[in-house]
């Protein structure tokens, strides 16, 4: 897989993760955008996977939610 694609699959599996979390919490893209203090239209481009997400924002998104959107915790076989 090319770096590319992959950053492509992860930035389509953050937008999916957020939005399902806010459809589960009955939040609109709008109550999000409130508590992180951004405009609406840029909480639109992450959801359709236009925002290269740093990790400060992913975080400051997860803290908005109250939960994970990204899970790094899981143990995984790399090859070098």
């Amino acid at each position: 897989m090319t770096k590319t694609k992959r950053l492509n699959q992860l930035q389509d599996e953050l937008a999916e993760n957020i939005q399902s979390i806010l459809v589960k919490n009955g939040w609109s893209q709008q109550d999000l955008a409130d508590k992180l203090k951004k405009n609406k239209s840029h909480i639109s481009q992450i959801l359709h996977s236009k925002v290269n997400l740093t990790l400060g924002l992913i975080v400051e998104i997860e803290v908005a939610l109250g939960e994970k959107i990204m899970n790094l915790d899981e143990k995984r076989h790399l090859k070098n």
